[in-house]
């Protein structure tokens, strides 16, 4: 019954999931853009702004490529061999390493700013990056999720299979199309590739910068609660102090946001490195 429960799920999921997807993705990408738009405004230039905007634009990358492969594999694919491009085969294998990498670099970057709201305030201010240190932090940490995610590089492959393997075709069933496929790599050596890309996926692209950001945030909420009264009755902190709560309490929402959606994802990525191929394909892959 776990496993009948797992299918009509998946069945049910998949199709909310295109239909939100189609209607809400539009609408964050647009939202995103419009953030990006005022953050390049000449006033709000700060070291804080420029790592949200790099966040906003890891977030439309994501959503938009997210809005295109619903759109292509929900709305568009129609029985015949030529809904099935190679193109869209090479777009999805080199999506789904991007998705990867995009994700995890917005998650590190809530962390940068979580400890560089930390620095500022036990310095009282003094301690600030500046702009190019922010710019050459966002760009170590997209190098750093970057090599992390090398193994998944390997993991999908292009395969051509008859097209009644893929849907019911009344006409050229035998016609080759090509789909992407699980690569050979991943299950040799007792499946090394694929337990290697799940615990680095697990780990470093959503446990740990989960783990990072919450004690960060924790921290950063104690140190706030020890130096506010201390500084409440100095002038020169007075007008920081609404801009303080501003950024304290968007760190909150990103560390609870944040939370929500990589920690069950670590879960599922390091079961799945465990678990065997029958379970990853009955259970695992309906869940995620």
């Amino acid at each position: 019954w776990i496993r009948l429960f797992c299918s009509e799920l998946g069945r049910l999921n998949n199709e909310f999931l295109g239909y939100f997807v189609f209607i809400v993705g539009p609408i964050n990408v647009l939202v995103n853009c419009l953030v990006m738009f005022i953050l390049t405004r000449k006033e709000l230039r700060s070291t804080y702004n420029i790592v949200f905007f790099v966040m906003a634009l890891d977030q439309t990358i994501v959503m938009g490529g997210l809005v295109a492969t619903v759109f292509k594999t929900i709305f568009t694919v129609e029985c015949n061999p030529q809904s099935f491009p190679l193109f869209w085969v090479y777009y999805d294998i080199v999506y789904s390493s991007i998705i990867l990498i995009f994700r995890a670099h917005s998650t590190w970057l809530a962390v940068i700013i979580a400890l560089m709201r930390l620095m500022s305030i036990r310095s009282n201010g003094a301690s600030e990056l500046h702009v190019n240190r922010a710019l050459q932090l966002c760009a170590a940490t997209l190098l750093f999720v970057t090599l992390a995610n090398t193994p998944n590089f390997f993991t999908n492959t292009v395969d051509w299979v008859p097209l009644h393997y893929v849907c019911d075709a009344d006409e050229n069933g035998d016609v080759l199309i090509p789909i992407t496929a699980e690569s050979p790599n991943v299950m040799e050596n007792d499946c090394l590739m694929l337990r290697l890309s799940c615990f680095l996926t697990g780990t470093l692209h959503n446990a740990l910068p989960c783990i990072l950001l919450m004690i960060l945030t924790i921290t950063l909420l104690a140190f706030l609660r020890k130096v506010r009264p201390s500084t409440i009755l100095e002038p020169q902190f007075n007008f920081r102090s609404q801009d303080s709560d501003r950024t304290t309490t968007l760190m909150i929402f990103v560390m609870i946001s944040t939370t929500i959606t990589e920690i069950p994802l670590a879960c599922l990525s390091l079961l799945e490195g465990f678990l065997t191929a029958k379970s990853r394909d009955e259970i695992l892959s309906r869940i995620s």
